[in-house]
């Protein structure tokens, strides 16, 4: 058994009208003995409409504002950090 796998997962088929909607999502799975971790992220959208398939990408907005987040945070503790050491002696 593999510990750390990734991988892009179809779900269930949804008919909804004339089209056929499949979500698509990027699995991260961390396993050890007596538990593991499991990371979902949606990725994209297909939908098909007489044998056509049309794949709609996924905005994550919260992915991309947690990234923000942690980007603003590295940068204010670096500039802290410096600016600590320029008033030390």
């Amino acid at each position: 058994m593999q510990w750390f796998t990734i991988e892009r997962k179809l779900g269930t088929p949804r008919i909804a009208g004339f089209h056929t909607i499949t979500g698509e999502a990027l699995a991260v799975q961390m396993r050890w003995p007596g538990g593991g971790f499991v990371w979902n992220t949606p990725v994209a959208v297909h939908v098909q409409r007489r044998g056509h398939t049309v794949v709609h990408p996924v905005r994550d907005l919260t992915r991309i504002a947690q990234f923000a987040v942690a980007i603003v945070t590295v940068m204010l503790v670096l500039s802290l950090r410096q600016e600590g050491k320029r008033d030390s002696p």
